[in-house]
């Protein structure tokens, strides 16, 4: 007689169990649920992952190379190009302005006094200078010497004391400045004048031009040499005794 097996699956169940193997491991018509995962949790358990391999990113993006984009960097560059090119302007402007423009002290309540009290008054000691003489534009047929200090000259003609030269940017007459332009010198000075001439000298190289505004009744006098190429003040020379300064100028009818 052949064997049966139950249609229970009872003898199967049996027999596995001797073999010891679980029947509910095996999927399929041992009395277990047909959709239930063979691999799945039991009992309701999670399964143990703490024995999985670790992962190792070989390629593409991580989460570290996932950046987001700050919406207000672009304006903060902005900004900081802006505030650049601010600053070089202004070192450009400051520059041109300090290398074409006068500045320093109008020294003009001071001109006339002494060389003692001069030195006094600015904190100056003056001594010889003999180079400075050959500059002074005067045309008196004297002797000229020059006591000069930080950059103020005392003028003096035989020994008398006529006047006070400068080329230094550090002074101002009668609001005149050394790279002043003529017509700026013109328009701003304070110096009162009865009239006004010009001489070509040979200072720089006959490359300039000495304006002389004078008051012939003060027999004061105010020079400013100009550079013929460039048109501004190089050197300004203040006189107070105008008669003896031109002596040897020989004046057409109505320029004096």
């Amino acid at each position: 007689m052949g064997l049966q097996l139950k249609s229970d699956g009872g003898e199967e169940k049996d027999a596995l169990e001797k073999m010891n193997i679980d029947p509910d491991s095996i999927g399929g018509g041992f009395g277990g649920d047909d959709d239930e995962d063979p691999f799945g949790p039991k009992d309701g358990r999670k399964p143990d992952l703490s024995n999985l391999p670790p992962v190792k990113h070989i390629g593409g993006l991580s989460s570290s190379d996932i950046k987001v984009a700050d919406p207000n960097r672009g304006l903060i560059h902005k900004i900081i190009g802006i505030i650049v090119l601010v600053g070089i302007a202004g070192a450009i402007y400051f520059g041109v302005h300090h290398f074409l423009n006068s500045g320093g002290k109008d020294i003009s309540k001071y001109l006339g006094l002494s060389e003692e009290q001069i030195g006094k008054e600015l904190s100056i000691s003056f001594s010889q200078n003999d180079t400075k003489a050959k500059s002074i534009q005067q045309y008196s047929g004297g002797k000229v010497t020059v006591r000069s200090g930080k950059g103020l000259d005392i003028v003096y003609i035989d020994g008398k004391q006529v006047g006070v030269n400068t080329d230094s940017g550090k002074y101002r007459f009668f609001d005149v400045g050394i790279k002043d332009s003529q017509q700026t010198a013109e328009q701003n000075m304070t110096f009162k004048r009865a009239g006004i001439f010009a001489v070509g000298n040979d200072y720089l190289e006959g490359k300039s031009t000495s304006y002389f505004y004078y008051d012939a009744a003060k027999q004061n006098c105010l020079v400013l040499t100009v550079n013929n190429n460039t048109n501004r003040v190089v050197m300004m020379t203040y006189f107070t005794d105008f008669d003896l300064i031109t002596r040897n100028l020989s004046f057409s009818d109505g320029d004096e």
